[in-house]
């Protein structure tokens, strides 16, 4: 996205989450997390949402993705991307997918459509 959002020339590959293809042998080469996002560029893979962010911001000075180092602004950009992707990313997790995050195998409750009381 913030590719995009800043006109910056790349390749979208897309990764089917259905098939888990983020699990391959194929892209495991790339990402051994087996997570989206990766981003490949100059012979070099980098993973992991806000290291990507920080290396767009500071290898595209020039379309101002990031405030200058030492500002009051700067530090709240730091505390709202560690907080996008420590804290609300993996609610999101279990929000999306529930059933990858249940101890119970096979049970599961999505918070889109049970609003009634549960009770094992």
């Amino acid at each position: 996205m913030l590719l995009a959002e800043k006109q910056l020339n790349y390749e979208l590959t897309l990764v089917d989450r259905k098939t888990e293809a983020q699990k391959n042998p194929e892209y495991l080469k790339l990402n051994p997390t087996g997570r989206i996002p990766t981003l490949a560029f100059d012979d070099q893979i980098i993973y992991e949402s806000a290291a990507i962010c920080l290396l767009l911001c500071e290898r595209h000075p020039d379309k101002k993705l990031i405030p200058a180092p030492g500002t009051i602004e700067r530090a709240r950009f730091y505390q709202w991307l560690f907080y996008l992707n420590a804290s609300l990313q993996p609610e999101l997790m279990v929000y999306f997918y529930p059933q990858k995050h249940t101890a119970v195998d096979g049970l599961f409750l999505s918070a889109k459509t049970y609003s009634g009381d549960f009770r094992l």
